[in-house]
């Protein structure tokens, strides 16, 4: 899949600094790792963007429709921001969003396009010194009839971040989604191992960090305890921000 003529696309370059945070799939933590990770950046003075791009999945709470991942994005932003803002493309259905869309009545059968998803990212140009970006699902989960989450992480060209699962078949999911990166020639700052799962620890949990690090020749992260967004924050976090401010003063 490729981006074809992008003469009419947002110039990425124009936007700030920032860090694209995906995932080995769907349901591994992406958003709670970004509200750990904007919680502790925000900590650090920097002026902070959030954007989901696109949310799939409403809950209804109090007779409205709620997104979660938006909601829980909004409530770390270090600045009072609408919903529209952090994630423009909202869809009903717990779906791939391509497929979601055309399911939507509210997108009347309209098509989703890769500049979508650009202008949602694009809008945070001017707002913030740093922004972060979460995908939706794995790298290759559909965004649109022909693009997938990789095709707008190389258009942004910024580093990313993968979210990997503790439990058993992490290590598979992992390593494809790597290689994938680099195929892509994606610049992987490491992987995060996130402790979803409240169950007590099986072997594979106990063993797989260990093999992840042996296996792949980019930092390994974690695992995190498993706990809430609004709970203290994991040293794995903070380690993970040290390293992606280490990665902007290089490329400056």
């Amino acid at each position: 899949m490729t981006l074809g003529d992008s003469s009419h696309l947002p110039d990425p370059k124009a936007g700030p600094p920032g860090l694209f945070i995906t995932g080995t799939d769907t349901g591994v933590g992406k958003t709670r790792v970004t509200c750990w990770l904007a919680r502790e950046l925000a900590s650090r003075s920097l002026r902070l963007g959030l954007c989901k791009p696109v949310a799939t999945g409403a809950m209804e709470v109090d007779g409205r429709r709620v997104w979660e991942d938006t909601e829980a994005l909004r409530s770390v932003c270090p600045t009072p921001i609408s919903e529209k803002l952090i994630t423009p493309i909202h869809l009903l259905e717990p779906l791939a969003p391509n497929v979601a869309a055309r399911r939507d009545p509210a997108w009347q059968g309209r098509t989703l396009s890769l500049l979508d998803y650009q202008q949602a990212i694009d809008a945070w140009s001017r707002r913030c010194e740093l922004l972060l970006v979460e995908g939706v699902g794995g790298l290759l989960c559909p965004i649109t009839d022909e693009e997938t989450v990789a095709d707008l992480a190389a258009w942004w060209g910024r580093p990313i971040l993968i979210v990997a699962r503790l439990g058993l078949g992490t290590l598979n999911h992992t390593l494809m989604t790597v290689e994938i990166a680099r195929a892509r020639g994606l610049d992987v700052l490491g992987v995060l191992i996130n402790r979803s799962d409240p169950a007590p620890l099986t072997v594979s949990d106990e063993t797989n960090p260990a093999e992840m690090r042996r296996l792949l020749d980019v930092p390994v992260w974690g695992p995190t305890p498993y706990q809430q967004p609004d709970d203290s924050l994991p040293n794995a976090i903070r380690e993970v921000a040290d390293a992606f401010m280490r990665r902007l003063v290089s490329t400056a």
